[in-house]
């Protein structure tokens, strides 16, 4: 079963700023942020950008909300929420190299 989830940043890590996206099956989830603040970048496969292009090989994965659709660039290595109105209203979100985690 594929399921979607997002959340704020534990509080206690300083990450209450940063959105987390995890996608995926339960036992392979892909997890991807929102770091306006580019707090985790050194963490990072790509850079947070708020005006991004939805790149060639882009997939949709069928997920929307609030008119945004959710898409996945090639090798995963970034999500896209595109602006279902206004398909150049791209905003792109990043995948860490490894799991992000808040002890």
């Amino acid at each position: 079963m594929t399921r979607i989830q997002s959340y704020q940043g534990p509080e206690h890590c300083g990450w209450d700023d940063i959105t987390f996206l995890r996608l995926g099956p339960e036992d392979s989830r892909k997890q991807y942020l929102r770091d306006t603040t580019g707090e985790l970048d050194d963490y990072l496969r790509t850079s947070y950008d708020r005006a991004a292009v939805l790149p060639d090989g882009a997939t949709d994965t069928g997920f929307h909300r609030h008119g945004r659709q959710l898409w996945l660039g090639g090798g995963h290595n970034a999500a896209y929420l595109v602006d279902m109105d206004d398909p150049n209203d791209v905003e792109r979100w990043l995948a860490p190299k490894d799991a992000i985690l808040c002890a």
